[in-house]
């Protein structure tokens, strides 16, 4: 559940309305709650977000372009995952220290990204490439 960018008083009645709920679901499945910067998340103890990128990346085979973006702590096992398969980028207004490869501002140097990705997609080309282009400017 994301609350990022509403009014504090509707994030803070949002976020209690979520615990109260959450929270009890989460005592009796063994499941754990993660806050992070304007949100939270329900998580199964077994599985993340780097078992999952994990997972896709052995299924999708070595030869198709793979990039992960993320915005929160929940999404550094994902970054780590990635390692040199593919390309990881933070996706926050502020920098802060990360085990992604990349740091873009959003939304403008988001789209960016995107559309050179997906250029680079079309074209053939690796996108990693493009993506790196598209990240170091």
């Amino acid at each position: 559940m994301h609350w990022r960018g509403l009014g504090d008083a509707l994030a803070k009645q949002l976020r209690s309305r979520v615990l109260l709920g959450w929270r009890l679901i989460a005592e009796r499945s063994g499941l754990s709650l993660l806050e992070f910067d304007g949100g939270i998340e329900i998580l199964a103890p077994e599985a993340n977000k780097g078992e999952a990128v994990r997972t896709l990346v052995r299924e999708i085979g070595p030869d198709t372009p793979v990039a992960y973006l993320g915005d929160d702590t929940a999404d550094e096992a994902a970054f780590r995952a990635i390692g040199k398969r593919g390309v990881s980028v933070l996706v926050r207004p502020e920098e802060r220290q990360t085990l992604a490869q990349f740091w873009l501002k959003p939304p403008d140097e988001v789209v960016e990204f995107l559309e050179l990705w997906l250029r680079s997609c079309a074209e053939g080309t690796p996108a990693e490439r493009g993506a790196a282009k598209a990240v170091n400017g």
